[in-house]
């Protein structure tokens, strides 16, 4: 065979060894990326049925690379966040909207984190890049309207209610949900005519809610319909007999009207149901009062006062929490505040918090236990 020719040969022989190679490496490489995307697959099919280890471990499978990676990342954060491991979820979603600042989903999940861990001044900055990427969602506007309204900021909470309500692309009955957190922030404002508004908006609402006939009734109060407002608030009571903003408002009805013993059976029934509603307790000092029961109101009022003291030192721990997320003593505080306040539900949130930033924190996990 000529020179020429076995040059030729061998030259079409390493051509076609690296034809194969490469296919080869094309194939593998589909291969690999089917096997990512399954991962993922199977990962979300685990979220569903809230197996969130499992998850975690099929995600950590996957690697960070392109864009089923950063999919991957984003999950595992959403999974350390519902499985209530907190700090490690801030990490991976930090590392998230670092990677992806245009994120949405990211900045929701560690919005989330931070509210859970009592972080209100890091979730209501996530929240409100939340609010630049995506104008058609409510929720984190009415999250920062919620956290607003908790650190007695109405205007800023009226303002994301506001917000949220001109967005038309959720359901009727989260629309009227908004509507009525909105009135009640005009109601806590002293705007009755704003209120009256928000709810006229919602009037379409069958059957009314016991919290719609309440602000009805405060507006009407303000008003100095009294007869009006009585009717309403008791109708919020027909709905919901345990319902605290009626109760607290028909007892300051009946106080005002001279019926004093009735205001005693109404603020007695609040403060059983919430013994933190000092609002009520301070009726109910003054109804003893009228009554000449000089004890009893002397006892109610101390009750009052001290419940008072608590709410103010709620605040002032609650600053050093969002000065602090990682904090976990602070968050241990606010938690037996909240005890002494006779508000298990709310002790238990601040104890997961304690926890989530030190799981070896022994006293937070005995006073978790039932």
């Amino acid at each position: 065979m000529p020179l020429a020719t076995k040059k030729s040969v061998r030259l079409l022989v390493c051509l076609l060894l690296v034809i194969v190679g490469i296919g080869g490496w094309c194939a593998y490489l589909q291969t690999k990326s089917r096997t990512r995307k399954s991962l993922v697959e199977r990962a979300r099919a685990c979220i569903l049925r809230n197996e969130f280890d499992q998850a975690i471990n099929f995600l950590n499978q996957v690697g960070h690379d392109g864009e089923t990676g950063f999919e991957a990342v984003l999950l595992s954060g959403e999974c350390l966040v519902r499985s209530g491991q907190l700090q490690e979820a801030v990490a991976v979603l930090s590392y998230a909207v670092e990677r992806r600042p245009d994120c949405a989903d990211g900045y929701r999940w560690l919005a989330a984190c931070y509210y859970d861990l009592g972080a209100a001044t890091q979730a209501v900055a996530c929240l409100l890049r939340v609010t630049d990427l995506d104008q058609s969602d409510a929720r984190p506007y009415r999250l920062l309207g919620k956290i607003y309204r908790d650190f007695k900021r109405i205007d800023d909470a009226i303002e994301a209610l506001e917000s949220a309500s001109r967005i038309t692309r959720i359901d009727q009955n989260t629309q009227a949900e908004i509507l009525l957190e909105l009135a009640q922030g005009y109601v806590e404002k002293g705007l009755f005519d704003e209120a009256r508004g928000a709810l006229v908006k919602c009037d379409w609402i069958s059957p009314k809610s016991s919290a719609w006939h309440t602000l009805q009734a405060e507006c009407s109060y303000a008003d100095h319909e009294v007869e009006t407002a009585t009717r309403q608030v008791r109708q919020a009571l027909r709905i919901g007999p345990n319902h605290q903003a009626a109760l607290q408002l028909l007892a300051r009805i009946s106080l005002e009207n001279d019926e004093p013993n009735e205001a005693v059976e109404i603020a007695s029934r609040a403060v059983q149901l919430r013994p933190d509603d000092h609002k009520s307790r301070h009726v109910l000092s003054r109804a003893y009062r009228q009554l000449g029961m000089e004890t009893d109101a002397e006892r109610e009022e101390e009750r009052a006062q001290r419940t008072r003291q608590l709410f103010d030192r709620l605040t002032e721990l609650s600053k050093s929490a969002m000065d602090a997320p990682t904090d976990a003593r602070v968050r241990l505080e606010l938690a037996k505040v909240w005890i002494e306040l006779g508000r298990d539900d709310m002790a238990a949130t601040w104890l997961r918090a304690s926890l989530a930033c030190d799981p070896n924190l022994s006293e937070a996990r005995d006073l978790l236990r039932p």
